[in-house]
């Protein structure tokens, strides 16, 4: 029995109650982490506290956070002297990973719940290669597992163990579970030796029997490969972080009164859940690639797969300058991501552009399939007759283990010449060799005498009298108008000269034509554009409409000494016209297109 004293008795009372109440007021902030972790390993790490707050965590060099706070509160109630009291336990974990090995030292965590502010200890971590130990507490941490274990399975199948060189297949990557968990990471492998299109994995788990035991399984990516060698080549295992919910059983209350109040309408059940983190490791797999068989035609160039190919000129006949397609369509299923350009051999006096490659591929778990086209845009420079040689294309077909060739024939069409052009000779022989242009020049050149002939009468020599006076000045009127009417027959006479006067206004009036297309017809806007510039060098350089291409007219524009940054934006505006002139364009488009071709045959004009 303790007998206080008078005085003493209020203080000792406070210092017992102070006693009793110190396990309350000093709440603190409790981390639970291993001591000893391997590099690169996840683990888990456990805040415990019986607050709800933000958590600063620290920043700690080499440590890398992979997911969380993932937030639990348990409740507890318990009956004392008849009042019914209720106490939450909060845990956050976070799934982490040290980098790199050493000794790290874990600054205080720090937990802020309105004015108050609960903060833990510091404490040290050693990371080293190896798999990490458990702690002695006995808290879970990040296992490294070959193919899973009983309750998680990571699996990696193939749809073919055996392909050709360039064949496709798919590899699924297939989880199967018998726990709750979280996927806080994934590492898949290079796929080294093989193209790699990644596709969607399933939307849905399904229920699935392995090895006796039922999971539930669904496959959580899918890759769309194709071997670009021959050989064994073998795909690594994908690994994963996890974090998994484990069942855990609370100890019970020593309250005589738990067994009445410890139940689910207090929201006090003794099971809760404990997050741990997992690494999982797949298998890994060996794809036989076999290489194509010999004997491949000259025209193979890498074509895997079931197509059907179409060749084909867009039209048969056109007007010289104009452009004309020609279009190489691959249909089927295959390695249409990879097709290469087939070889064509076109003839002289054709300018042909760059090839345009339009795709338009669906990549699914049976494989690519689809269309690729090749298009030229190309066009004749001279009138006359064009044959372009057979174009050859082959491919291997894996189901049929054969190649497969297609021959498109000769390639035919005609180019004319306008009304205002001069008219060549049949033109016959080899694609692009023509005949020299004949012209009949007997009636421009006559003989010319070179004796000069004399003036003079039985008198003498031109007797300077008022009469002959009046006769020379008749004669100098006389000559004057048939100087200046000459003048206007020779203009007459010759279209070159009175054109290139003319070329401006002309060069405008096509320009007006074309923006009166803008808003109503495609074609129609790039071919007046054309004109407009086709036509203007042509009057203003004194180049025939035969004679225009490329070089021709940089070597007159060399010789005018025009800018070269004029000279280039002549061409980017020609080359933008002619290859949107068969697509399809917005008027947006044309009206930009419009106010760069104005601008850039204001600045020619001034340079010319």
């Amino acid at each position: 029995m303790i007998i206080l004293s008078k005085n003493k008795g209020i203080p000792a009372i406070l210092f017992l109650l102070a006693l009793t109440l110190q396990p309350i007021l000093a709440q603190e902030l409790s981390v639970s982490a291993p001591s000893v972790v391997s590099v690169n390993k996840a683990f888990n790490l456990t805040i415990t506290s019986g607050e709800q707050g933000d958590i600063e965590f620290p920043a700690i060099d080499g440590m890398r956070v992979l997911s969380g706070p993932n937030t639990m509160v348990s409740h507890q109630s318990s009956y004392v002297n008849g009042r019914l009291s209720n106490t939450a336990q909060v845990t956050n974990s976070y799934v982490v990973m040290f980098e790199k090995e050493g000794l790290f030292e874990v600054p205080p965590f720090i937990l802020k719940s309105g004015r108050k502010e609960l903060k833990s200890a510091a404490f040290k971590i050693t990371v080293q290669a190896g798999t990490a130990t458990q702690q002695a507490s006995g808290q879970g941490q990040g296992q490294a597992v070959t193919g899973g274990t009983e309750t998680i399975l990571l699996r990696q199948n193939a749809s073919k163990k055996e392909v050709y060189q360039g064949e496709q297949f798919t590899v699924d990557l297939k989880i199967l579970v018998r726990e709750r968990l979280q996927i806080t990471g994934l590492n898949p492998p290079s796929y080294d030796g093989f193209w790699n299109q990644e596709l969607e994995g399933d939307q849905t788990a399904q229920n699935e029997e392995y090895d006796g035991l039922d999971y539930t399984s669904q496959v959580i990516k899918r890759n769309l490969l194709l071997a670009t060698k021959a050989g064994d080549i073998s795909i690594e295992p994908n690994e994963m972080d996890v974090v998994v919910q484990k069942r855990v059983q609370r100890p019970r209350s020593r309250n005589p009164f738990g067994d009445i109040f410890d139940d689910p309408f207090f929201d006090s059940p003794f099971e809760s859940y404990q997050n741990v983190s997992r690494h999982i490791r797949s298998n890994a797999l060996t794809i036989k690639v076999n290489p194509l068989p010999a004997g491949a035609p000259a025209s193979f160039r890498g074509a895997v797969g079931s197509y059907s190919v179409k060749v084909a000129l867009s039209r048969d006949s056109l007007p010289v300058n104009d452009a004309l397609n020609l279009k190489i369509t691959f249909t089927g299923k295959g390695n249409l991501a990879m097709l290469e350009l087939p070889e064509v051999d076109f003839p002289g006096d054709l300018e042909v552009f760059e090839p345009k490659t339009v795709q338009n591929i669906k990549h699914t778990v049976q494989g690519s399939e689809g269309s690729v086209s090749f298009e030229y845009i190309i066009i004749p420079r001279k009138a006359g007759p064009y044959r372009i040689a057979p174009v050859n294309i082959s491919w291997f077909d894996p189901q049929a283990r054969a190649y497969r060739q297609y021959n498109a024939g000769e390639l035919v069409f005609v180019a004319k010449a306008s009304d205002n052009e001069v008219h060549l000779t049949d033109r016959s022989g080899a694609p692009g060799v023509y005949s020299s242009e004949v012209k009949d020049i007997g009636s421009d050149i006559l003989y010319i005498k070179l004796k000069p002939g004399k003036w003079y009468n039985k008198k003498g020599w031109m007797v300077a009298s008022a009469l002959n006076l009046y006769f020379l000045a008749v004669l100098l009127v006389v000559f004057m108008a048939f100087l200046f009417i000459g003048r206007r027959e020779q203009e007459e006479r010759d279209p070159a000269s009175r054109r290139q006067k003319k070329a401006k206004a002309m060069a405008a009036k096509r320009l007006k034509t074309a923006q009166s297309y803008l808003n109503t017809n495609n074609d129609l806007f790039y071919e007046e554009v054309l004109k407009a510039y086709w036509g203007y060098f042509s009057d203003k350089l004194g180049i025939p409409t035969l004679g225009l291409s490329r070089e021709n007219l940089n070597k007159a524009f060399e010789t005018a000494k025009m800018p070269e940054a004029v000279v280039q934006q002549i061409w980017e505006v020609i080359e933008e016209c002619e290859l949107s002139r068969y697509g399809n364009t917005s008027p947006a488009d044309r009206n930009q297109l419009y106010e760069k071709a104005v601008e850039c045959l204001t600045k020619t004009i001034a340079s010319v």
